[in-house]
């Protein structure tokens, strides 16, 4: 999302980030919702870490039943 949507109604949904950037990072700042833990700032550093040793990754809705695999079916 463009913003927290818990707190912004105007926050917009990012179906797929190609680089990790400081807007990117800005955008993810504040706490998480009660389906994950550490907030969205946390899983975007987490990505960083892995994307720079070369492993992709997919953060998910957990509201989505079958997002991973969709998810995996992208990589195919």
């Amino acid at each position: 999302y463009t913003g927290n949507p818990n707190s912004d109604p105007r926050a917009k949904r990012l179906e797929k980030i190609e680089t990790i950037n400081r807007e990117i990072i800005d955008m993810a700042g504040g706490a998480g919702s009660s389906n994950g833990t550490g907030g969205m700032l946390t899983k975007i550093k987490a990505a960083t870490i892995a994307t720079e040793s070369g492993v992709p990754v997919y953060i998910c809705s957990s509201l989505k039943a079958d997002a991973m695999i969709e998810a995996a079916e992208e990589t195919k």
